[in-house]
């Protein structure tokens, strides 16, 4: 065991028991080991910080980068397909509006089929009745 583990030891049992003796026992001994050094005190003025080279930053493994798009299609594959001529059919119904009369107010509104109802009550009448 080394000088200061003892001196360790001493001052962990020192300040646990609460006695002067081995806390000063303990100080001496690192007071006489000579590898204990206190570093030496440097001015504000002595600090320097020696500036580091920038460094690039690291490239990904799977980096894609956009590149030329060198196809020229000059008809030579696949030229005995062609395009059918299709009239193109309508994706979605086409909206139908139908005629609500408010049961608040009155008004006639039209109104998608969608939100077709039985007892109907136009927007400004919902939001006066929020109120």
């Amino acid at each position: 065991m080394s000088i200061i583990d003892t001196a360790k030891e001493l001052l962990k049992k020192g300040i646990s028991l609460g006695d002067e003796e081995l806390i000063q026992m303990a100080n001496s001994l690192l007071a006489e080991d000579e590898t204990v050094t206190q570093p030496d005190r440097v001015d504000a003025g002595e600090f320097a910080v020696e500036p580091q080279e920038r460094r690039e930053l690291p490239t990904a493994v799977n980096k894609v980068q956009r590149g030329d798009n060198l196809f020229v299609d000059d008809g030579t594959e696949h030229s005995d397909i062609e395009t059918p001529t299709v009239v193109p059919t309508q994706r979605r119904k086409a909206v139908t509006k139908i005629e609500q009369k408010c049961e608040e107010c009155g008004k006639v509104a039209k109104v998608s089929d969608v939100h077709k109802r039985d007892y109907y009550i136009c927007d400004p009448c919902l939001t006066d009745r929020r109120r």
